[in-house]
């Protein structure tokens, strides 16, 4: 076996792929920086056993965004972005969830630079005027006045930092409403449960406010399961 490895590695990179399988390590990306020093060429590799080393980290307390990342099936802790945003609302609106999502995944990417950070941000807009988190009731019965029997857009911004790697983007779902009569709009903003959600409900809550859905139902959520997956199936991750 000794012999027929040998034969194998006749240069240093395959010596070093040799050994890499000769100690049964899976998920490893080598990173090859090549520097000169006089007439020698000194490579310098650097890897990252993802399931071993690097840590995949949440920047968000979102409690849906946590069920959805845990259904991916990947370990990951949650260590939340507290900064002031500060997003030029200018933008086309899939900007702005974009914007406010790099903000997020930079902030804690800032102290974990040999992790990777997940970021998302969900905004919901109809007729141009963006509804994000609802500052009380009042302003809460106010969005669901202006989503029932009408369609909307959800756009969730996602950003994934990882070494020299920044993948970010946005997301779109239309939503369109049922006719929300006086009775379920009362007993929604009474259960409290849109008050922590972009514009001012959540689909996943059981009440029958959505007619139709285009795009993905997870994306409403507050986190884009299908877009995220591919990107950590890229990224060898998963």
């Amino acid at each position: 076996m000794q012999c027929f490895l040998t034969e194998l590695a006749k240069n240093r990179q395959l010596r070093f792929a040799v050994f890499i399988r000769a100690q049964g390590l899976s998920n490893i990306t080598i990173r090859k920086k090549r520097t000169l020093t006089g007439n020698k060429s000194i490579y310098k590799r650097r890897f990252l056993m993802y399931n071993d080393i690097m840590k995949i980290i949440l920047a968000s307390k979102s409690p849906r965004r946590k069920q959805i990342l845990s259904e991916i099936g990947v370990d990951f802790e949650i260590i939340p972005a507290v900064s002031p945003e500060t997003v030029d609302y200018s933008l086309e609106k899939s900007e702005i969830a974009k914007a406010i999502a790099l903000h997020k995944a930079r902030e804690i990417f800032e102290n974990h630079k040999n992790d990777l950070v997940i970021g998302a941000d969900t905004i919901v807009v109809i007729n141009n005027e963006i509804l994000q988190k609802p500052v009380d009731d009042n302003d809460e019965l106010r969005m669901l006045d202006l989503l029932s029997d009408k369609t909307h857009t959800v756009y969730t911004g996602y950003a994934v930092l990882c070494e020299d790697k920044t993948i970010a983007g946005a997301e779109a779902t239309k939503v369109t409403f049922n006719c929300l009569t006086e009775e379920v709009k009362k007993s929604y903003v009474k259960s409290g449960l849109g008050l922590d959600k972009a514009g001012g409900y959540g689909i996943q809550d059981g009440y029958d406010f959505v007619k139709s859905l285009d795009g993905s139902y997870y994306n409403v959520m507050g986190f884009p399961k299908e877009k995220i997956t591919r990107i950590l199936k890229d990224l060898k991750v998963i």
